[in-house]
């Protein structure tokens, strides 16, 4: 596919962008007013193993997001200190900040006061000790054992490597389908930290890997949407299943119990397919409006899922959203796209200006106080 990246390509913030969006438009249908989500005689019916679909690509999303991560750090030689500290000081400001709005709105405008107790307090003051959001604590976790990582991976060989990555792919992922009683292999650190040790497999052996052609790839993703479907649907009906073996509906999707191998092939075929692409390229890119835009957004973009998914902001954002009802028939799943497309470009702005006022000049101030240190 050609020689690696030495430096960060606007495409690949791109795809940030575009991971980012795939897990808006996921917690979009976790929390619509579809009947197939929310009607308890639907439950066991194909419409609801086909909404379960829609909840896929937030898990493809995260998968990418992490790929592109790892795809750099593998070959970094810098002490992760400053990165996990700007993690820490962007999801500090935005835990707090969202706290401490709903504070003063709950005491002056007469709003509920739910979220005013110590535990609330502590997750907004600590959100990555206390997992305000699972993402960035275990997020946090790879980006530190990431230089310990690289160690052993540069005294393996591509094939030591790959069998390693075998390795952690079923302890993570196939054991907990074969038994999903087996809990304790699967965390949101050991899935993140499989998820590096394929983007560093990628960048390390590039080289090596087979050039993937797009309809092999849309082929496989449609292949794992239709596991996807038919897997939870037979789950919903099977009582032995779900009851004797402990099969969680939700499997092959998100959330507590799910194993999202499915989700994580779909990601690593979309993030081959984007480095083959600018790997190709026998030119510069031309797009200098397109890219500087591009490279200008991208930052924020991890204030987009620290807005969202906050744990006071996130249900007033989805009960605002889906306190007028969506059409129903052939108009719902328009109406759904351009909903989606609408929500995830307000939250883009709003945290771009956040990350230019608040996140940059916080960042700026802490790695100047760290350089007189």
């Amino acid at each position: 596919m050609g020689k690696p990246a030495t430096k960060r390509h606007w495409e690949l913030e791109l795809l940030r962008i575009f991971s980012m969006f795939l897990i808006v438009a996921t917690h979009y249908f976790a929390s619509d007013d579809s009947p197939s989500r929310i009607d308890p005689a639907l439950a066991q019916s194909w419409k609801s193993a086909l909404h379960a679909v829609t909840i896929m690509p937030g898990q493809v999303g995260v998968t990418i997001f992490v790929l592109i991560s790892a795809y750099f750090l593998s070959r970094s030689t810098r002490s992760p200190f400053t990165r996990v500290a700007k993690i820490w000081i962007q999801t500090f400001i935005y835990s707090c900040g969202l706290w401490g709005a709903y504070f003063v709105l709950s005491h002056f405008v007469g709003s509920s006061q739910y979220f005013v107790n110590p535990r609330s307090i502590l997750m907004s003051v600590f959100p990555v000790t206390f997992g305000a959001y699972w993402f960035i604590s275990a997020y946090v976790v790879m980006v530190i054992v990431a230089p310990y990582i690289n160690i052993l991976l540069d005294a393996t060989s591509a094939r030591q490597h790959g069998a390693l990555l075998c390795l952690s792919l079923w302890i993570t992922f196939i054991w907990h389908i074969l038994n999903p009683a087996n809990t304790w292999a699967f965390t949101d650190a050991s899935y993140l930290c499989t998820l590096y040790l394929i983007g560093a497999l990628i960048r390390r052996h590039e080289d090596r890997l087979p050039r993937v052609r797009w309809y092999f790839a849309m082929a496989i993703m449609i292949l794992c949407a239709l596991i996807c479907m038919v897997g939870t649907h037979t789950i919903a009906v099977s009582s032995f299943l779900r009851e004797q073996l402990y099969y969680p509906g939700n499997l092959f999707t998100a959330g507590t119990g799910a194993s999202p191998i499915l989700s994580v092939i779909c990601g690593v075929l979309i993030f081959l397919m984007t480095l083959q692409y600018i790997s190709s390229r026998t030119h510069a890119s031309t797009h200098e409006r397109i890219s500087s835009l591009v490279l200008t957004l991208s930052p924020a973009t991890f204030g987009v899922y620290l807005l969202h998914e906050n744990f006071i902001f996130k249900p007033h954002l989805w009960g605002l959203v889906f306190s007028v009802p969506s059409p129903s028939g052939v108009w719902r799943l328009a109406y759904a796209s351009l909903s989606i497309v609408l929500i995830y470009l307000v939250l883009l702005a709003v945290c771009f200006v956040i990350f230019r006022l608040v996140v940059q000049p916080c960042e700026k101030a802490f790695l100047k106080v760290l350089s007189r240190s």
